[in-house]
């Protein structure tokens, strides 16, 4: 686990994806409050060491279509943690059935959007995240 305490918690298998929101989130000045995740693996290694996180992340974002463990199975695991669970999570996906979106929003998810087909959309969709993380996506100190 990393030393300094990152708020927003990306899972994206997709290495384009990840290098753009990457760049999104530099242009907007949040990437220092940012880890991206290659993999729900990567990210479930981790797991117990975010139980020690205090203050825990203020968000975790979940690709839905991860290979093996989808992001609903992520999810859940997330939310049956008792210390865990108090984190936020944001899914999303290139596609997402109503029923998908549904699923997951019951399991505990905050929101689901649709990965964006423009940069403009990324930096859009960021915003949003650091919106939903810090209250102001402006005032990410």
């Amino acid at each position: 686990m990393r030393s300094k305490q990152y708020d927003i918690l990306i899972v994206d298998d997709d290495f384009e994806d990840r290098m753009i929101m990457g760049e999104a989130f530099s242009e907007i000045g949040c990437e220092n409050r940012i880890t991206i995740y290659e993999s729900g693996s990567a990210f479930h290694r981790d797991l117990l060491a975010l139980r020690e996180l205090l203050p825990l992340p203020r968000l975790v974002v979940l690709d839905y279509n991860l290979p093996g463990a989808d992001g609903a199975v992520v999810l859940s695991l997330l939310k049956n943690d008792p210390v865990l669970c108090t984190i936020p999570v944001v899914m999303y996906s290139t596609g997402m059935s109503r029923t998908q979106v549904q699923d997951c929003l019951g399991k505990g998810a905050v929101r689901c959007f649709e990965k964006g087909l423009t940069y403009a959309d990324v930096v859009s969709f960021c915003k949003r995240l650091c919106e939903e993380a810090f209250g102001n996506p402006t005032s990410v100190e």
